[in-house]
């Protein structure tokens, strides 16, 4: 069986972005992620989606968008990143430089905005942004440019639901 298309696939050529590709998968058959000259970030939506990074299996689990902060996987350049499950995810990718650890952010180490006008329902979360309080995280992407990419994805996924 063949791994199933996106439901959502853009990538810098069908958005005229330079650098940032967003898909979501729904990966009931095994689905490979990201190129080698990638960073990658997969965020659970809802259910359970096993990602295997380099032969380590690392479980993401989510109910929904609506009930709980995710946990933000993140696999450096040169990763192979395979995805399994019955859940949902949206993963993010851009070229980077350099070689980070994989690495699982959690919740903890996350702060919500809400962003918009007084019609805001909801914000994102970003890696790399300590809630007062947390220890602050090691920086997890290799430039500035990667860095926005994460965040602008994670900020896509938590507010897909509502755009669909």
């Amino acid at each position: 069986m063949t791994a199933p298309s996106p439901r959502i696939d853009i990538t810098p050529a069908s958005a005229g972005w330079r650098f940032l590709s967003f898909a979501v998968h729904r990966p009931v058959v095994a689905t490979e992620v990201g190129r080698a000259d990638e960073e990658v970030a997969v965020v659970p939506l809802s259910g359970t989606v096993t990602a295997t990074v380099d032969g380590r299996d690392i479980e993401l689990t989510r109910t929904s968008v609506f009930d709980q902060m995710p946990h933000i996987l993140y696999a450096p350049p040169g990763a192979s990143v395979r995805l399994e499950g019955e859940g949902e995810c949206a993963v993010g990718s851009a070229p980077a430089v350099g070689r980070y650890e994989v690495r699982v952010f959690t919740p903890a180490e996350m702060r919500s905005e809400i962003r918009g006008g007084g019609a805001a329902r909801g914000g994102g979360a970003a890696p790399g942004r300590a809630r007062p309080g947390a220890a602050a995280p090691r920086r997890a992407v290799g430039d500035l440019r990667g860095l926005r990419a994460a965040g602008f994805m994670v900020g896509m996924a938590a507010a897909l639901p509502r755009r669909l």
